[in-house]
């Protein structure tokens, strides 16, 4: 998660943002495409054991530099689209089932914290008043977005770095108790960001 400064804002432009990289989300696409805008990425909040700091760990980096976190923004996305993208990415299941089964067996505490934090609850790694961009309305949507708060500028393009064209999971048919255990982990997921039980992208 990184802290994003630039040199060249304009008056009401803003000069820093905090990026929530909510992990399997295009995180990756986004700090690319804020590079190319000229903004520069501070990763001194990060170190080996918080590569995506959560709330607290947001906050007391701040209070140690005595400072108010700069506005943030994240880009979230439904908790079951990020389970399978991690498990995608992780090389962790050959088909759904075999990803149901350890689903299964995994603790809630072992979610939080495993292949660096890829499947901890969204809500886990934003502030407050952190601004709010979905997924699923298209990555196209959030850079417009991005554009009318004069972030970036309204000709930027954005590439989705990793996109992959793999079969969705259809997520209905998956075991109950594996989607009850789903709705207990990201429960706070599901409710701060207004998703349906099952995406329905």
């Amino acid at each position: 998660m990184p802290e994003l400064t630039r040199k060249t804002a304009a008056p009401g432009e803003p000069s820093r943002l905090f990026f929530c990289h909510i992990p399997k989300a295009a995180g990756q696409s986004i700090i690319k495409l804020f590079d190319r805008e000229r903004w520069t990425a501070d990763w001194s909040i990060m170190d080996a054991q918080t590569l995506h700091p959560n709330y607290f760990e947001i906050r007391l980096h701040y209070k140690r530099q005595d400072q108010k976190p700069p506005p943030s923004f994240a880009i979230c996305r439904h908790p079951m689209r990020r389970i399978e993208s991690a498990f995608a990415h992780n090389k962790r299941a050959e088909n759904p089932g075999d990803m149901f089964r350890q689903l299964e067996e995994l603790e809630s505490g072992q979610i939080y914290t495993i292949w660096q934090k890829h499947l901890r609850p969204a809500s886990d790694l934003v502030l407050d008043n952190t601004k709010i961009f979905h997924f699923e309305d298209g990555l196209e949507q959030a850079v417009a977005k991005m554009a009318s708060l004069r972030w970036i500028p309204y000709k930027a393009k954005i590439e989705h770095i990793a996109k992959t064209n793999k079969q969705k999971l259809d997520w209905p048919k998956a075991p109950s108790h594996i989607v009850d255990k789903i709705m207990r982990v990201y429960a706070q997921d599901y409710y701060h960001f207004g998703y349906p039980l099952f995406p329905d992208d």
